[in-house]
């Protein structure tokens, strides 16, 4: 059985707590799908981290 897919939605804001950071909140379209996640411009699996509340991003990371 396939799997389903559908495109991420995300909200990023300037944390307000932490100046240095980002909030990011993911959801999709479909109710029920897991969302995995990475920060390092890879493609994230099963076997990655799953969201289950919002990011928190450095904003001095920068991309691989």
């Amino acid at each position: 059985m396939p799997v389903p897919c559908s495109d991420p939605i995300f909200v990023s804001k300037k944390d307000e707590i932490a100046n240095d950071s980002i909030s990011v909140e993911l959801s999709t379209e479909v109710e029920g799908l897991d969302i995995y996640y990475s920060f390092d411009n890879s493609n994230p699996d099963n076997f990655y981290r799953e969201v289950y509340e919002s990011l928190i991003h450095p904003l001095k990371m920068r991309p691989c």
